[in-house]
């Protein structure tokens, strides 16, 4: 059994994990917010979690490419982009309540998967400003390849277009580290040291109506 235990040996350490903080909201010029961040679920893959044993791993991605609404190849493709394979790495992303509750209830049957409280973006007037304010989007391997070296995970998204493109490094969700102590399973465990993420900048631009003002009258 040496393999075995050499293979337990090597996962229960401490792993940097990245603390992934918040992309920066944008305002108008009277502070009202034009784009904001919406609390949402997403689904995770930690790989090193995963069973071992082939038949009953492949078993297992095959149900979860069922409940996240994925085929299998698509579930695998991101699987394969996965450069850590300690961390949760977002696989599935924007689940509704109704999809999140049913994964919810197969995870303990799931090991390695979990769910995760994630943000998304949401644009309050995309009609009247979503030509200046642009979107996000997850990241392609043509610009994951070019920016990799400033930190950029290949699970996150990324500014598009607009000012989301335009301001990206003062809006992007920039985080730092953590350390965690995985088990056998690589589950995460005791977290020997959490650095402070570090957040990302919100920023206001020259767009919005003049506030209204109550009526005055002379009396």
């Amino acid at each position: 059994q040496g393999p075995s235990f050499a293979r337990q040996a090597l996962v229960n350490r401490v792993h940097r994990v990245p603390v992934v903080a918040e992309r920066g909201v944008i305002s108008d010029r009277h502070g009202v917010q034009l784009v904001i961040n919406q609390p949402a679920w997403s689904i995770a893959v930690t790989t090193v979690g995963l069973a071992t044993n082939p038949a009953r791993r492949a078993s297992e991605l095959d149900q979860l490419a069922l409940l996240a609404g994925m085929t299998g190849a698509e579930l695998n493709g991101k699987l394969d982009q996965d450069i850590d394979g300690y961390r949760p790495f977002t696989v599935r992303a924007g689940l509704d309540d109704s999809r999140a509750q049913t994964l919810n209830e197969r995870l303990p049957q799931m090991p390695g998967v979990s769910l995760q409280h994630v943000a998304i973006r949401q644009y309050v007037d995309p009609e009247l400003y979503g030509h200046l304010l642009g979107y996000v989007g997850p990241i392609d391997a043509t610009e994951y390849k070019a920016l990799k070296h400033r930190g950029y995970l290949p699970d996150e998204v990324i500014g598009k277009a607009g000012l989301g493109a335009g301001l990206e490094d003062l809006l992007r969700r920039r985080g730092g580290w953590r350390g965690v102590e995985s088990d056998a399973n690589g589950r995460a465990g005791r977290v020997p040291r959490t650095p402070t993420a570090v957040t990302a900048s919100s920023v206001s631009s020259s767009l919005g109506s003049p506030p209204a003002r109550a009526p005055t009258c002379a009396v």
